[in-house]
């Protein structure tokens, strides 16, 4: 059965992830966690889609988005960069098939506390994790 189409709407705020494939590790050096960014940043660029936050796990990414001119360039940045990133990942470990868990999932931030919380989700994400002892100091999130 297909996926039916995501329904986004201009100057919403929304809040796209995923994980790897079986939840295993996606990012395993600087190298990985770099190009990942390096992709999503370009095709947000492209798109014109606005990337507020965004926080790099080594098995998930989180990031905070809206598009204020065509809302359906949310879905043609995600299916850019993400898969760029697989080709990517498969090339330089030798492997096949999906890097992600499927499609990335999405959930409507439709207001400033929700957005607030949000942020504050990925703070504290690689804090929970042990990473680092305040969210400020980690390398791949930038809110």
């Amino acid at each position: 059965m297909p996926r039916s189409k995501r329904n986004y709407n201009l100057n919403n705020y929304y809040h796209l992830y995923n994980r790897g494939n079986r939840k295993q590790q996606v990012f395993f050096d600087d190298e990985d966690y770099q190009t990942f960014l390096d992709d999503i940043y370009f095709y947000a660029n492209l798109y014109k889609v606005q990337i507020h936050a965004h926080c790099l796990m080594p098995n998930h990414f989180h990031l905070a988005v809206r598009s204020l001119f065509v809302a359906r360039n949310i879905s043609r940045v995600m299916q850019s960069a993400m898969t760029k990133f697989c080709v990517y990942s498969n090339q330089k470990y030798r492997e096949v098939g999906s890097t992600f868990q499927g499609t990335y999932k999405h959930t409507v931030i439709d207001d400033e506390y929700a957005f607030n919380r949000l942020i504050r989700y990925f703070k504290n994400n690689p804090v929970e994790a042990g990473m680092v002892k305040k969210g400020e100091y980690y390398k791949w999130l930038k809110v």
